[in-house]
C-alpha cells in the first residue's frame, strides 16, 4: 500500500479543503456580526421609533376630534351642492366615493386634519390643527428608511471585502506555516536517509538511521540500517581472514 502517495493526499486535501470551509464559515459569522454591530440599525430603529410615535400621534388626533364632534364642540364648514364647483380637491373626491366618512389631511404640508362627514347631499367638514406637518414627517420618515437601506448595502460590501482580505491572508500564513511543518516531517527521514548513505560511503560502518515511520521510508531505512550492518559483518569478517591468511603466511616462514 502505497502510505507516502495518500499521506500526501490527506495533506493537500487538508491544506486547501479545511482553510476553505474555515474562510466561508468565519466570512458568513463576520457578516452577521457585521450587520449586528453596525450604526445601520440604530438608524432602522430611530426611524420606526419615529413612525410608530406618527402613527400613533394622528391615531390620537383623529379620535379626538371624533370626540370633539360627538360632544358638539366643533364646529363644521358646510359644502353644499350649490357650491359643488368650488369645493376642494379632497371634497370632491370624498363625495364622489360614496363613503360616510373619511379623514383627511390638509393645510400646509398636512398640519390639519379634516374629518369628512356625509349629510345628505352635503358634506360637513371638521378641522383640527395638528402643529405637525404629517406630510413632511411620513416624506423624512421615508428618507431615513431610504438611507438604512443605501447604509446596509455599503456595510454589506465593506464587510465582504475587510473579511474576505483579513481571512485570505491569515489562512494564507496558516496554511503556509502548516505546509512548512508538514513538509519538514516528510522530508526530515528523507534527508537523515541520506546523511547516513554519504556517512556509510565515507567509510564509517557504524552509520544508522532511526526508524519511527512503517511507511515507504521507514521501509527503505530499515534496508539501509539491513546493509549497513550486512557490510560492517562481512567487512569485519574479511579482516578477520586478512589477519588469519597473515599469521599463517608468518607461520610458514619460522
Amino acid at each position: 500500500m502505497n502510505r507516502l502517495r495518500n499521506r500526501l493526499i490527506v495533506v493537500f486535501l487538508a491544506v486547501t479543503l479545511a482553510p476553505l470551509a474555515a474562510t466561508v464559515w468565519i466570512t458568513t459569522s463576520l457578516l452577521d456580526r457585521s450587520l449586528d454591530f453596525s450604526t445601520t440599525n440604530q438608524l432602522d430603529a430611530l426611524s420606526k421609533a419615529l413612525h410608530r410615535t406618527g402613527l400613533e400621534f394622528y391615531q390620537r388626533q383623529r379620535e379626538h376630534l371624533k370626540e370633539r364632534v360627538l360632544a358638539g364642540q366643533a364646529r363644521p364648514v358646510k359644502y353644499a351642492p350649490a357650491g359643488k364647483a368650488n369645493w376642494p380637491a379632497a371634497v370632491k373626491a370624498f363625495a364622489a366615493s360614496g363613503e360616510g366618512e373619511r379623514w383627511v389631511l390638509a393645510g400646509h404640508q398636512g398640519d390639519r386634519l379634516d374629518y369628512l362627514v356625509r349629510h345628505g347631499d352635503e358634506v360637513w367638514a371638521y378641522s383640527s390643527h395638528l402643529g405637525v406637518a404629517m406630510e413632511r414627517l411620513a416624506k423624512e420618515i421615508r428618507e431615513a428608511g431610504a438611507l438604512v437601506d443605501a447604509a446596509r448595502g455599503r456595510d454589506l460590501q465593506r464587510g465582504f471585502k475587510l473579511t474576505y482580505v483579513l481571512m485570505a491572508a491569515s489562512f494564507w500564513v496558516a496554511s503556509l506555516g502548516l505546509l512548512i511543518y508538514l513538509a519538514h516531517r516528510v522530508s526530515r527521514p528523507i534527508q537523515q536517509l541520506t546523511a547516513g548513505l554519504v556517512t556509510l560511503a565515507a567509510g564509517d560502518l557504524n552509520a544508522r538511521v532511526k526508524e519511527r515511520r512503517e511507511d515507504e521510508i521507514g521501509r527503505a531505512i530499515r534496508a539501509f540500517n539491513n546493509m549497513a550492518s550486512r557490510l560492517q559483518e562481512s567487512t569485519e569478517r574479511l579482516v578477520y581472514l586478512r589477519q588469519v591468511a597473515s599469521w599463517q603466511t608468518l607461520a610458514r616462514k619460522m
